[in-house]
């Protein structure tokens, strides 16, 4: 499905209302640029929930009775688990491309090479590239 085609029906009332209840019940802040990628996320959740639009999909949130469907909504935009190699085909680019030119520049120039990772909530990511690296 295209871009086109699953941002159809979502005007920016509708999307900056799921933003904020998103927001409110995860403190994940999504701008304009994620529409496509909450689009795609949701898609499947609202046919589940037999909404014909995204402003009936919006409404079946607010209106559910309790937190289930909006807990399933934070499920699906978020990213729940942290493991090695989450995402293999980065590390394949990452240990190809960038560390190959790296270490070989830096090899020439007899330089360290130093590296940055971002927090982890269990650190899997950091090992991960440290097992990389090595």
């Amino acid at each position: 499905m295209s871009d086109t085609q699953l941002l159809q029906g979502m005007d920016d009332r509708v999307f900056e209302g799921l933003c904020q209840l998103i927001y409110q019940h995860s403190r994940i802040c999504l701008t304009s640029e994620k529409k496509p990628f909450l689009c795609s996320r949701l898609e499947r959740h609202k046919r589940e929930l037999q909404a014909d639009s995204w402003g009936a999909y919006f409404d079946k949130l607010k209106r559910a009775p309790d937190l289930l469907e909006i807990e399933n909504m934070i499920d699906l935009v978020s990213t729940n688990h942290t493991y090695f190699f989450r995402e293999p085909s980065h590390f394949e680019r990452l240990s190809q491309d960038l560390l190959a030119t790296l270490i070989k520049s830096h090899s020439a120039q007899k330089t360290l090479l130093q590296c940055w990772s971002v927090a982890a909530s269990s650190g899997d990511a950091f090992c991960g590239d440290k097992l990389r690296l090595d």
